[in-house]
């Protein structure tokens, strides 16, 4: 489905030598929503597509769009070990962040997420600079991932459900709970994310 009416770019607030002034601007937000945009030929053929999200935030106005990059007969036959690269770009079409993954030929079911069909997921700002990566963690069926910097320190966990069908099951958004590891010291921010 094609949005024709794009809420207006958002105010990005002083600006900061270090970073772009649309990532300075994810300092400030309490939260995040990532919405996929549905494209009407997945929906009648079936056929997995490239995905597309817009990022809002609490107010719905848009502040980033990303896009899939990935090859057509991997989503089609692994959609879950798929390899990609999900371009972020701001209101302006600048790319600001890149997350890459290589594809997997693995079963990609909770209970699988370590050792040789372990999920990760590469963090790049500016693009082509690795800031952090997300693994997939082994847990059983208690689905969590852990966010580490770009020298593999652990920094987050974040634990999920594991409802492969959210939309029929669980209609509800998630709120997704975030752990912090401090000096061994454990903080846990419950809703801290919503998809």
């Amino acid at each position: 489905m094609a949005f024709t009416n794009q809420p207006q770019a958002v105010e990005m607030g002083v600006q900061s030598q270090s970073l772009p002034v649309s990532m300075q601007y994810l300092t400030g937000l309490d939260t995040i929503i990532c919405k996929q945009k549905i494209e009407m030929a997945e929906v009648l053929t079936g056929f997995e597509t490239r995905n597309k999200y817009g990022l809002y935030n609490k107010e719905g106005q848009q502040i980033f769009f990303v896009e899939e990059q990935s090859d057509a007969m991997e989503r089609c036959y692994n959609p879950g070990g798929r390899g990609f690269n999900l371009q972020v770009t701001d209101n302006h079409r600048l790319e600001v962040m890149r997350f890459t993954r290589d594809f997997k030929w693995c079963l990609n079911c909770c209970c699988c997420a370590g050792g040789a069909c372990q999920m990760v997921i590469n963090v790049e700002h500016p693009p082509g600079k690795i800031i952090g990566r997300v693994k997939g963690a082994d847990a059983t069926c208690n689905h969590h991932v852990q966010l580490f910097d770009a020298v593999d320190n652990h920094k987050f966990t974040i634990w999920t459900t594991c409802c492969p069908c959210q939309d029929v099951c669980c209609p509800d958004d998630i709120n997704i709970p975030v752990i912090l590891v401090v000096h061994n010291i454990t903080i846990i921010y419950i809703q801290c994310i919503i998809l």
